[in-house]
């Protein structure tokens, strides 16, 4: 593969990333208002709903895994985006809880296939670049999804509930766009080591799945500015509210900018490792920063806070650039597709688990709670 036909390949991958991260930023900031407004769901059954898809999806890709390898990644993953744009654009026929199950339940499988699939892919096509171009993608993505939610925002201004199922009929839409994009990337095959591999073996991998794990345990910090920060701010600072958006901006921001430069170091398994460790010790220091701000009045609170949320935005940084390291680079490349799978359940499982962990330390055990979560 030449150099040209790879950076047209990485071009391609990553507007395709941008238009369909935008156009999911566009549709998770209304879906829940379009649920609730014009599926008449209640919240209850909206939450119960997103778990039981979360926790379906992730068991059925572990099982679809291998179909990355026993054909095109590229390919697999370009129809498993087609079939996530239809389930999502689906969303705005939903009109029960009967249908909107099936509607979640379809898109979430979807979801985790193509994640899988798509680490599978760019563990193939890009072998010496897999790393900074999926650094790339969660810049370019962080960037979409912005741009996606400040337009959700623009569209909300009529106070118009007609024009949210046309907001989910755009999601769908980018799926496709980005699986048009997809298959302009150099198309690899596993070869017929693949077909040979025995069936479960990365679950059998007991380094990879020490690994999977400890990268989920890592993982339970996306909620922690989502979540437990606007939480602490308002029951135990005397820090201004507005400082939960200004983090949220700010974090935003440095990820788009700089994700790429942090993700450099991660060459190889031990770098990998060395970016692992340091994350884990600046996302510990920004729980401790976190902590120290109730102890302090308005304005040093506020400069804690942001002093945290700096600290945490290079932590979450580096964890994904490590994470992406070790995944790819601990995985045989026959079976990238069915290591990448239980690779992204454990991620998913660690995700899942983060809203009930940093509010366990941000509200029912504030305090030392926060110095046990770091």
């Amino acid at each position: 593969m030449t150099d040209l036909a790879e950076r047209r390949g990485a071009r391609a991958l990553l507007t395709g990333y941008f238009l369909n991260m935008a156009g999911t930023g566009l549709w998770l900031s209304v879906r829940v208002l379009f649920l609730v407004r014009a599926a008449d769901l209640s919240a209850s059954e909206i939450a119960q709903g997103i778990l039981a898809a979360g926790l379906l999806g992730t068991a059925v890709s572990v099982l679809l895994g291998r179909l990355a390898d026993r054909w095109s990644a590229r390919d697999t993953t370009a129809v498993f985006l087609v079939l996530e744009g239809l389930a999502t654009g689906a969303f705005a026929v939903v009109g029960g809880y009967a249908s909107f199950l099936v509607v979640v339940c379809l898109a979430a499988t979807f979801d985790r296939v193509c994640t899988a699939s798509s680490a599978a892919m760019l563990a193939r096509s890009f072998p010496q670049s897999r790393v900074r171009i999926r650094a790339s993608m969660q810049a370019v993505g962080n960037a979409g999804f912005g741009l996606g939610a400040l337009a959700a925002t623009a569209a909300l201004v009529s106070d118009d509930p007609a024009i949210l199922p046309y907001l989910a009929l755009l999601n769908g839409l980018t799926f496709v766009l980005a699986a048009v994009a997809t298959r302009r990337v150099p198309r690899v095959s596993a070869g017929p080591a693949a077909r040979l591999a025995p069936r479960r073996r990365a679950l059998r991998d007991r380094r990879y799945v020490l690994a999977a794990a400890l990268n989920a345990v890592l993982s339970t910090h996306a909620a922690l500015l989502t979540v437990a920060l606007p939480l602490w701010v308002l029951s135990r600072t005397t820090a201004p509210v507005w400082v939960v958006s200004a983090s949220l901006v700010a974090n935003t921001v440095l990820v788009t900018l700089l994700q790429v430069r942090a993700a450099r170091p991660v060459q190889d398994v031990g770098t990998a490792v060395a970016v692992f460790r340091r994350a884990g010790a600046a996302l510990a220091a920004s729980c401790c920063l976190f902590l120290a701000a109730e102890q302090f009045g308005r304005t040093a609170a506020t400069v804690l806070i942001l002093l945290a949320v700096l600290g945490y935005t290079f932590g979450e940084m580096w964890h994904s650039a490590a994470g992406y390291g070790l995944g790819f680079d601990l995985a045989p490349d026959e079976a990238q597709g069915e290591y990448q799978a239980v690779y992204a359940a454990f991620s998913s499982l660690g995700r899942a688990f983060s809203p009930a962990v940093v509010v366990l330390a941000a509200v029912t055990l504030p305090g030392w709670g926060w110095l046990l979560l770091g």
